[in-house]
């Protein structure tokens, strides 16, 4: 910045230039430190723990497990049909059974019967991993076995027991969910508390989506709450702002794709 010229003299001698300062650069500003802090100081913690697991090999399906590991012999529908359950719960259950058919076939594809009892072990799992208020929680391996059709909750248990040892007993990666509430977490006005609503059902049906695993489940997130900013937000309104893409990490550009995948 430069300094005012001074105007007076000294003495009757005219005035001396002041000494040009270098540009002073702008100061950086995290993200959090425009907002409350929810569980300061470890936002920030937080936010890197949840982008550095979700790119983990470990915690992410094949994109294209499908054709890869099972030479299109379960379809996308098929796949879409095993869920239809609460959010936390069906978010987790899907990402179990996506890493599972990710790693290895299944014994038979005629008719789909270790595929039902897979997903069936995941929504067992998951339910058990998620809220308290999941119906699931409270139902043992023969309550499962019996809603899904099964021979027995042994079925039931054994199958959840390779899948978790399948998945090398890693149960608790980031979903598109967890980041939504994620990017949410400074919701205040019933607006917003409109738009996180609304990103959360557009993420629920990105579920269903085969093509969505080529996506971060932070990626899937912001696009889902882009999604319901313009389905909800006024005409004039801006729909994608800088603040938005200092929290998610992702500008408009960057979720083009994913938005016309969804």
């Amino acid at each position: 910045m430069e300094l005012p010229a001074c105007t007076e003299r000294y003495n009757g001698a005219a005035p001396v230039p002041p000494p040009r300062l270098p540009p002073r650069r702008p100061e950086r500003t995290t993200t959090s430190s425009r907002r409350p802090q929810l569980c300061a100081p470890y936002d920030d913690d937080i936010d890197a723990t949840l982008r550095a697991t979700e790119k983990d090999d470990k915690e992410r399906p094949k994109p294209d497990y499908l054709r890869s590991v099972h030479g299109d012999q379960i379809t996308a529908s098929a796949r879409a049909a095993l869920y239809g359950l609460a959010a936390g719960t069906l978010h987790r259950a899907v990402s179990y059974v996506d890493r599972v058919l990710s790693l290895r076939s299944l014994p038979s594809y005629a008719d789909y019967y270790q595929l039902n009892l897979l997903g069936a072990a995941a929504v067992y799992t998951a339910a058990k991993y998620e809220e308290q208020s999941t119906p699931l929680k409270r139902m043992n391996a023969g309550a499962v076995a019996w809603y899904g059709g099964f021979a027995s909750g042994q079925e039931v248990t054994l199958m959840e027991k390779a899948m978790v040892t399948a998945l090398d007993y890693r149960l608790s990666g980031p979903t598109a969910e967890t980041f939504v509430e994620h990017f949410t977490r400074y919701s205040q006005s019933e607006e917003e508390l409109r738009v996180q609503r609304l990103a959360r059902d557009v993420a629920d049906q990105s579920l269903m989506n085969y093509g969505c695993l080529r996506y971060l489940p932070s990626m899937v997130a912001a696009a889902s709450i882009f999604i319901a900013r313009c389905s909800l937000n006024r005409l004039d309104a801006l729909v994608w702002s800088t603040e938005l893409q200092e929290l998610t990490g992702y500008s408009a550009q960057d979720l083009a794709k994913c938005i016309l995948t969804m």
